[in-house]
């Protein structure tokens, strides 16, 4: 992936009635990369049961490694993602004594993928010779819309706990890809691809726990899970008539991100009842391309420090 998809944003509770948590943030991953994260409520309302919010993250990833099959070759891959999400609207109520809410959200994402590196052709795959060299450079970029139903329940668990499970629809998912490939000297033009594809129907479940300790750390609790699909097409090389080609191909992929995440707000305010919050998380992503049933892996551990408020 060209540009790393843009995260989803968790909620997060430092009280017993589970109100939502301003948080403004950073992540850093495993390879240093610091990134902001921050999601931003506003309520509205005689009883103030009515809320908007805002949120963004990004995130990097860097792997280098070699081409599959060829022994002399490197394969670089660098992917960048940001992903903004807007609450247009949120509804609270109580439901069988429960709080919830329902509502309206957008996700927009942007994702850029850059793969580049070299290949020396020694046992004449290619049929150019001895100790033929390729070099390819494939730019990928994403943009990512999709429009969500999103609810969630509070769930009171005795006097020191509290969960909550969420649940967001995406009935609506257009992704737009734009595409430069070169591979040389092997393909003398560029490969190109542009379209716009709408998309099967995507979702997240959410889960937190919050312990309220009555010390001075709060405890949470995040696990969640995200269900994606990518249908769009790509130019790809293909030999045809002693020559070779870009062509383009459907890829149909589905990727599912898996994420735990361990978070303590200390009671200690800062600024205006800003709190710091630190965060420890794993985020497991597996894509499944739905045309070979292979799947892929890839596992990210990252940090989270920052400050947080309950409004």
């Amino acid at each position: 992936m060209f540009f790393k998809i843009l995260f989803f944003i968790l909620f997060v509770f430092s009280s017993l009635n589970a109100k939502v948590l301003t948080q403004i943030a950073f992540d850093v991953d495993e390879e240093g990369n610091i990134n902001p994260t921050f999601f931003l409520p506003v309520e509205y309302g005689k009883k103030k049961q009515f809320y908007t919010a805002i949120g963004y993250n990004a995130n990097n990833l860097k792997t280098i490694d070699k081409v599959d099959g060829f022994e002399a070759s490197k394969n670089a891959y660098i992917s960048s993602q940001k992903n903004l999400i807007l609450h247009f609207f949120k509804y609270r109520s109580a439901l069988f004594g429960y709080k919830t809410s329902f509502g309206f959200c957008g996700h927009f994402s942007k994702i850029t993928n850059n793969e580049f590196g070299y290949i020396q052709d020694k046992d004449n795959v290619f049929n150019k010779g001895e100790d033929y060299y390729l070099s390819f450079d494939n730019e990928t970029k994403l943009f990512i819309q999709e429009y969500a139903l999103a609810a969630d329940i509070v769930i009171p668990m005795g006097k020191y706990f509290v969960s909550k499970l969420s649940a967001s629809l995406s009935p609506y998912r257009i992704i737009d890809v734009e595409q430069l490939t070169l591979f040389k000297p092997l393909v003398e033009e560029n490969g190109y691809s542009k379209s716009s594809t709408k998309q099967n129907l995507s979702y997240i479940l959410e889960y937190a726990l919050y312990l309220k300790a009555e010390t001075f750390i709060d405890l949470f609790f995040e696990a969640s899970y995200k269900m994606e699909p990518f249908k769009y097409d790509l130019a790809q090389v293909e030999e045809k008539n002693k020559g070779y080609i870009f062509e383009l191909h459907n890829i149909d992929k589905e990727e599912n991100t898996i994420q735990y995440k361990v978070s303590l707000l200390l009671d200690k305010d800062i600024l205006e009842n800003f709190k710091p919050l630190l965060s420890y998380g794993i985020r497991t992503i597996n894509t499944k391309n739905n045309l070979t049933n292979e799947t892929t892996q890839m596992k990210e551990k990252f940090f989270t420090i920052g400050v947080g408020r309950v409004f």
